[in-house]
């Protein structure tokens, strides 16, 4: 019916964040979902790139451990790293709490998942429903 709609990218796993921090940041996604702050949203585990600084200086952002292999490297449910505050595992479960609570929200708006799809894909045509694959 017409307006603005935003889209939101959140992130795990950033430097200095722990699990409570990042779950405040899961908290603040859902209230801004539920207000209609952000129309929709989108959630990603940090990853340093080869030829980035937080790649090239992991000691200046805490990283502890690099995975050598980008070639495995999903863009969503595979840490790359690990931090003095988070480990592989952590950075795993907070990105499917983000998930989980993500779609929690979207079917209190929306109701089912072909309600989802059709609301969010009549909104973005390059839409992706695979983010709904977890916790829906």
């Amino acid at each position: 019916t017409g307006g603005l709609y935003t889209h939101a990218y959140w992130i795990t796993g950033v430097p200095n964040e722990t699990i409570e921090t990042a779950k405040k940041s899961i908290k603040l996604m859902a209230k801004w979902l539920r207000e209609e702050l952000t129309y929709n949203c989108e959630v990603n585990i940090l990853t340093g790139y080869p030829g980035t600084e937080f790649y090239e200086n992991p000691q200046k952002f805490g990283v502890t451990w690099q995975h050598p292999d980008f070639s495995i490297y999903d863009g969503r449910n595979i840490p790359m790293f690990e931090t003095v505050n988070l480990t592989r595992r952590d950075l795993e479960y907070l990105f499917h709490l983000a998930l989980d609570t993500y779609c929690e929200v979207m079917e209190e708006r929306f109701g089912s998942k072909e309600n989802i799809k059709k609301q969010l894909g009549n909104r973005f045509p390059n839409f992706n429903p695979a983010w709904m694959e977890v916790g829906v």
